[in-house]
């Protein structure tokens, strides 16, 4: 459910095509709040929480008929193709509102 949120927050900015392969997750932290089961109907919602010079930090929260049953961050970092980290393009540094 996250991943399919973050695509559709880089598709809404613009950078899916861009940057997302070049994008590995770094870390994911998550505090489950409640319990939820196989084919529950939930909201997502992500938004950018912080831009750093290589990582962007995600914050999202998973919710069914309002109830918030997870919330979390989810950390990624540029790479450049020999997979060391590098500064955002600034096309993506702009989207994000750094």
């Amino acid at each position: 459910m996250l991943e399919a949120a973050e695509v559709e927050l880089l598709s809404g900015l613009g950078l899916l095509d861009s940057i997302y392969t070049s994008m590995p997750r770094a870390r994911l932290e998550v505090d489950y709040l409640s319990t939820l089961r196989f084919m529950d109907e939930v909201d997502v919602t992500v938004e950018v929480e912080d831009l750093g010079r290589t990582s962007v930090t995600i914050g999202f929260t998973v919710e069914r008929g309002g109830e918030a049953c997870a919330r979390g961050r989810l950390v990624t970092v540029f790479v450049d193709q020999q997979g060391t980290p590098a500064p955002w393009p600034a096309e993506a540094r702009t989207a994000f509102g750094g």
